[in-house]
C-alpha cells in the first residue's frame, strides 16, 4: 500500500479513459500511481517454457542453409552480484576447415521491458554466417531468471557486467552490445564505463526515465500537466521502496557523454511510446563517433526489418574489426547485400551429419528395443523432436492396465518441467509417443509419431512422422507448493490433464483404445546444461486409480475454478497502460492472445516449411 497521505488524498481525476471498459472518470491518484510503478518495474513479464526456449533452435549443433558455420548452442546460468539466477543461451560459430584463431567475437544481446532472450534469437541468422557468436540473457526480474522486479538499467548494468565478464572468461576477446528498449539504456550505460567493449548497437532507447514517465502520464493517461508533479513523487516513492532504487538516477543521457566506442541508434520514426527525439537527444551528447538510422513507419514494438538488421550487423563487423575473421565465402559483396537486403549469402555449401545428441543416444536406444523395453521408444521420441531431448527419469515407470493416474508435483523453480509421457504397448509401430508437460507458467499436450525407417537419418532404424501440438494453456502455478495432479485416458481418444484446479484436455493419437498395458514414466529435465548449482528434482509421486466415469470434457479448452472475479479498476488501468505499451502494433490483438505456436510441435510438412523460412535446418534433415 501507497503512504496514507496518497492513497487517502481523496484526489480524482475526470480524464479521458485509457480504455473505454474501465471506468477511470472517479479513479484516486493512487491507481494512476499504481498503474505508472506496475509499468515501469513490474510489466508483463514473458515467461516460457522449455518447448518455447527450443522451438527456434532445438538441436545443440545445426547449421544455416545458406551458411558454412557450425553452430553450437549452450543454455547456462549465471549468478549475479545481488544472487540472482540470470538464465543465457549462447550461439557460438565454429568454421569447419579453417584453421581455430585466438580472436573470438560476441554480440551480446539486451532485451526490452516485459520481453525476454527469446527477442535475441533473431540476431542468429544474422550475425552467425559472419563468424559472430550471439550471446542472450534474461534480466533479473524478467522471462525466466530470478527476482520480482525490473529497473530499466539500474540494477541491470550489473546483470549485463556479469555476462560479459563471464564471456571475457570464456576466451572472447572481442565483445559488443545490441540493446532494445531498456536493454538499451542499459548498454549505453555500461559502455560508459567499460571502453573495452567495440561498439554498440542501440534500438529504441531513451535519455531519461523520469521524463519518459511525464511523456507517458501526459500522452496515454491523459493527466492534465498541471497534476502529473503531484503523482511523480508518488511513483518514485513506490519504486524506490519496492525496487530499491531512485527513478531519477536512471538516465542514459548523463553516461553518453563518456561512451567514446562507435554506436549507431535505430528508432522507428512512428514510435509513441519512446519517442524518436530521445535517441536524438543521446546521439547529440554522444561522446564518440555514433549516427542514427530512422526506420520508417517503425514502432516502439513492430518487427525490424532484415535490411536494418543486416545494416546494424554490418556496422559491428567494423566496429568489432572483424573483416579478417570472416568465414572465406563472406566477401564485400556480401556485407553490401547484407547492409541491403538482410540476407547473407556465402558461396560455400558444406555436409551435413547426425547430430552428436543422436550418435550418443543411438546405441543405448538400439539395446532398448532388442530387449523389447517400451523406453527406448519414448527415448527416442524425446531425441527425434528435438525439444524434449536429455530426459532425465524421476522414480521408476509404471506398466499399468489402469487409464486414470493420479498423485502430488511440487516445483522447486518457475523454469522446472515435469511431463508424464505414455504410450500403449503395440508389436510393429508405428507408435505414438504422448507427453503431458507441466510447468509453473503453462500445461501442454503433445503427441510424437514414430515408424520404422532404414534411412540414414534415422535414429537407432526409427523416424518422427508428426510432431503435434494438441493443447496448451498458460498458467501461474505456485512454486514450493504441492499440487494434485491427474491423467486420464479415455476410450474415445480424449486425454484428460488437470493440475491444481486447472483442466486441459484434447483427443490425442494411439489413446482410442483401452486395450494393452499403457506405460507411464515421468520425465524432467535441468534447465541448463551447464547449470552453476544443482537443482532439486521435481517431486513427483503417481499411482494408477481404476477408472472412473467422467464427463465428456470439451476439448482444448481450459477450466478454471469458478473463483474468478473482474479485476480492480486500478488494476484493469494497469493492465490496459502495459497492453498499449508492450504489444506490438504489427500484431492483431486476437494473434497475439493466441498461445504461440512451437516449430516442434507441427506436423512435418509444416516444419520443413518453418526450417527453409528460418534460415536454419537441424544436421539430420539434410541428405
Amino acid at each position: 500500500p501507497l503512504p496514507s497521505r496518497w492513497a487517502n488524498c481523496g484526489l480524482t481525476f475526470s480524464v479521458m479513459s485509457v480504455d473505454p471498459e474501465v471506468d477511470s472518470g472517479n479513479l484516486p491518484l493512487s491507481s494512476y500511481i499504481f498503474a505508472v510503478w506496475n509499468l515501469i518495474i513490474r510489466p508483463p513479464r514473458d515467461r516460457y517454457s522449455r518447448s518455447q526456449l527450443m522451438a527456434a533452435f532445438p538441436w545443440e549443433k545445426f547449421r544455416l542453409t545458406t551458411s558454412q558455420v557450425l553452430i553450437h548452442r549452450t543454455d547456462f546460468e549465471l549468478i549475479n552480484a545481488r544472487g540472482i539466477s540470470l538464465v543465457c543461451t549462447l550461439f557460438e560459430p565454429e568454421l569447419e576447415g579453417e584453421p581455430a584463431s585466438p580472436q573470438r567475437a560476441c554480440v551480446v544481446y539486451c532485451h526490452g521491458n516485459g520481453a525476454s532472450r527469446l527477442a535475441g534469437f533473431e540476431l542468429v541468422p544474422i550475425l552467425l554466417p559472419l563468424n559472430i557468436a550471439v550471446a542472450c540473457f534474461d534480466f533479473a526480474g524478467s522471462g525466466m531468471s530470478g527476482g520480482e522486479y525490473v529497473s530499466l538499467g539500474y540494477h541491470e548494468r550489473a546483470d549485463l557486467s556479469s555476462v560479459v565478464e563471464h564471456l571475457r572468461q570464456e576466451g572472447f576477446t572481442n565483445i559488443a552490445l545490441w540493446g532494445t528498449s531498456m536493454g538499451a539504456g542499459t548498454a549505453l550505460m555500461h559502455a560508459a564505463s567499460d571502453p573495452s567493449l567495440a561498439g554498440v548497437v542501440a534500438d529504441s532507447p531513451f535519455c531519461d526515465l523520469r521524463q519518459l514517465i511525464l511523456e507517458i502520464c501526459s500522452g496515454m493517461l491523459r493527466i492534465p500537466s498541471l497534476l502529473i508533479n503531484t503523482l511523480l513523487p508518488g511513483v518514485r516513492m513506490a519504486i524506490r521502496r519496492k525496487a530499491i532504487f531512485d527513478m531519477y538516477e536512471v538516465a542514459p543521457l548523463k553516461h553518453v557523454p563518456s561512451c567514446f566506442i562507435p554506436a549507431m541508434f535505430l528508432h522507428g520514426d512512428k514510435d509513441d511510446f519512446v519517442g524518436q527525439a530521445h535517441s536524438q537527444k543521446l546521439l547529440r551528447s554522444y561522446g564518440g563517433e555514433a549516427r542514427l538510422v530512422s526506420i520508417e513507419e517503425g514502432t516502439h514494438n513492430s518487427r525490424r526489418p532484415k535490411a536494418i538488421l543486416g545494416r546494424a550487423a554490418v556496422f559491428l563487423v567494423r566496429a568489432l574489426r572483424w573483416e579478417e575473421h570472416l568465414p572465406s565465402g563472406i566477401t564485400e559483396e556480401s556485407l553490401t547485400r547484407l547492409s541491403v537486403s538482410g540476407v547473407v549469402a556465402p558461396t560455400q555449401t558444406m555436409r551435413h551429419d547426425l547430430p552428436a545428441s543422436w550418435v550418443a543416444a543411438d546405441p543405448e536406444i538400439r539395446k532398448l528395443l532388442a530387449d523389447k523395453q517400451p523406453w527406448g521408444l519414448a527415448l527416442a521420441a524425446c531425441e527425434l523432436c528435438g525439444t524434449y531431448r536429455r530426459p532425465s527419469r524421476v522414480g521408476s515407470s509404471a506398466a499399468l492396465k489402469g487409464c486414470s493416474f493420479t498423485g502430488t508435483v511440487m516445483f522447486p523453480s518457475e523454469g522446472d518441467e515435469i511431463a508424464l509421457c505414455w504410450l500403449r504397448e503395440k508389436a510393429n509401430g508405428p507408435w505414438h509417443v504422448n507427453f503431458a508437460v507441466m510447468s509453473p507458467t503453462m500445461l501442454s499436450l503433445t503427441s510424437v509419431g514414430l515408424e520404422h525407417c532404414g534411412s540414414s537419418a534415422s535414429l537407432a532404424g526409427l523416424s518422427s512422422t508428426a510432431v503435434e501440438l494438441q493443447a496448451f494453456c498458460r498458467t501461474t502455478l505456485a512454486i514450493h507448493q504441492q499440487h494434485a495432479v491427474s491423467l486420464t485416458l479415455h476410450t474415445d481418444g480424449i486425454v484428460e490433464l488437470s493440475v491444481g484446479d486447472l483442466s486441459i484436455s484434447e483427443m490425442m493419437p494411439g489413446d482410442g483404445s483401452d486395450e494393452g498395458e499403457v506405460n507411464l514414466w515421468c520425465l524432467s529435465w535441468d534447465r541448463a546444461y551447464n547449470s552453476v548449482a544443482g537443482r532439486a528434482c521435481v517431486e513427483v509421486a503417481m499411482k494408477s486409480a481404476p477408472k472412473v466415469p467422467a464427463p465428456a470434457p470439451v476439448l482444448g479448452t481450459l477450466r478454471r475454478a469458478p473463483s474468478d472475479v473482474p479485476l480492480p479498476p486500478e488494476e484493469q488501468l494497469a493492465q490496459t497502460l502495459a497492453t498499449l505499451c508492450f504489444r506490438a502494433e504489427n500484431t492483431p490483438l486476437e494473434e497475439a492472445e493466441r498461445p504461440p505456436t512451437l516449430a516442434a510441435a507441427r506436423p512435418l510438412a509444416h516444419r520443413r516449411e518453418f526450417y527453409r523460412s528460418n534460415m536454419w535446418v537441424p544436421e539430420a534433415t539434410l541428405s
